[in-house]
């Protein structure tokens, strides 16, 4: 049927993205993870971005979720536009002409237009799933 064709299209194009444990983003085949050894920084900027990507950020207000107080660079716009070159330069192994990270209107943001499966968002969503204080542990009888 013509709709099985369609979700399998959407489910290729899919960037899969794992929040819970070792932080990797998968596209297709090709898969890219904190344990390859990158700066930190650099994946944390990342994750932010996926965890707030309806959102957009100038570069200042990047800076401060990237840098606290006591690690203040001479430099903060030009050190955080050094960190999302080199984001953008690991996200090009996933695929070199998707932009994954983009800028508009003075500001950076993940690029909404591509379908993300999170982890941590199915997880949240999930029956299982309660708040703290919401939990109530039962024998298993």
């Amino acid at each position: 049927p013509m709709g099985e064709g369609a979700d399998n299209l959407e489910e290729r194009n899919t960037v899969h993205i794992r929040m819970l444990g070792e932080f990797s983003i998968q596209w297709g085949d090709k898969r890219v993870s904190d344990a390859d050894g990158r700066a930190r920084k650099v994946w944390f900027l990342i994750e932010y971005l996926i965890a707030n990507r309806q959102k957009s950020f100038s570069l200042e207000q990047l800076s401060e979720a990237v840098w606290s107080d006591s690690e203040d660079s001479d430099n903060p716009k030009n050190a955080l536009k050094n960190l999302v070159y080199r984001a953008r330069t690991l996200l090009k192994a996933l695929s070199g002409e998707m932009e994954f990270i983009v800028y508009s209107n003075n500001s950076y943001s993940w690029n909404q237009a591509i379908p993300c499966a999170v982890d941590a968002e199915e997880f949240a969503r999930s029956p299982a799933w309660m708040p703290a204080g919401g939990c109530r542990l039962t024998a298993g009888r």
